[in-house]
């Protein structure tokens, strides 16, 4: 971390080996920031045509060359960043899931996550019981069963229906493993 801190501020570029899960790979960076999210160090690198991020932990191999460039005058990481986990989270929870909670589902899924929380506060009224029904981008139907488990029998999945499936084939398994 700090020889990369050190060529993000000398303006040097980096040679690298980076294990993703495509595979390790080889890549020749010029660094333009490091980010901390949920403490975990990752890297703003411009390669190629574009800016990409690399975790700092997949990190196998370094060497800091004396060549250097120049940084972008129009980057700015922090900007960058936030674009950026946007665009991911927008690809990563395209699917809209319907599901109907308790006052006490309600109260955990706000908690569960910041879109379990968005969710919530725009929920149509309490039905009888309290219950609402709402709509919530989740990851795919095995993510976001295995989210919606840890709710219990205070939610319910309305749609879409493999959604709702694999919630019931994971619950069914879990009854199965505990009696």
């Amino acid at each position: 971390l700090p020889a990369i801190a050190r060529a993000v501020l000398d303006q040097h570029t980096l040679s690298m080996r980076y294990d993703s899960w495509q595979g390790a790979r080889d890549w020749s960076v010029e660094p333009l920031g490091l980010v901390l999210k949920a403490g975990i160090w990752y890297l703003a690198a411009h390669s190629g045509d574009k800016v990409r991020i690399y975790r700092i932990a997949n990190l196998t191999d370094l060497k800091v060359s004396d060549a250097q460039f120049d940084r972008p005058v129009d980057f700015h990481l922090a900007r960058w960043w936030q674009a950026e986990q946007a665009r991911f989270e927008g690809e990563l929870f395209a699917t809209r899931a319907t599901l109907r909670a308790s006052p006490d589902g309600c109260k955990r899924l706000a908690a569960l996550s910041p879109r379990g929380a968005e969710a919530v506060a725009v929920a149509g009224a309490p039905m009888p019981g309290g219950w609402r029904e709402m709509a919530m981008m989740v990851e795919d139907s095995d993510h976001g069963a295995r989210d919606m488990l840890a709710l219990g029998a205070e939610i319910e999945v309305i749609a879409p229906a493999s959604f709702r499936r694999r919630v019931a084939a994971l619950a069914a398994q879990i009854a199965a493993r505990h009696r």
